[in-house]
């Protein structure tokens, strides 16, 4: 997604999302962002500022563990208007193998 500059873009993701991939990155310009990264009310913020100078060859990305909730990911671009980054926020990992567990006499897997 195209973030301009001073916009604020969320995602929110389920449960059932253990972890996501975030990728900033600009086409020629430098890039500034705050990425937060929240899992319901009354819990701490995680935080994570991005500076590069050259935005197309030092891109940024991170893959955040987001465990047991709902998570909601803001991705918030500190340049002003003239320097848009694109984003990419999508779940890395979704369930768990540990859900998975063998059911015996039954000749298949239990979800």
């Amino acid at each position: 997604e195209h973030v301009q500059g001073g916009r604020i873009t969320s995602y929110t993701f389920g449960a059932e999302v253990e972890s996501i991939q975030v990728l900033l990155k600009t086409t020629e310009r430098n890039m500034k962002a705050k990425i937060e990264l929240t899992q319901g009310p009354n819990q701490i913020k995680q935080i994570v500022e991005v500076y590069a100078s050259v935005g197309y060859k030092n891109p940024f990305f991170a893959v955040m563990n987001t465990p047991g909730s709902i998570t909601t990911v803001r991705v918030i671009n500190q340049n002003t208007v003239e320097f848009p980054f694109d984003a990419w926020v999508l779940p890395y990992e979704v369930g768990s193998s540990s859900e998975l567990q063998p059911v015996m006499g039954a000749g298949g897997w239990a979800y």
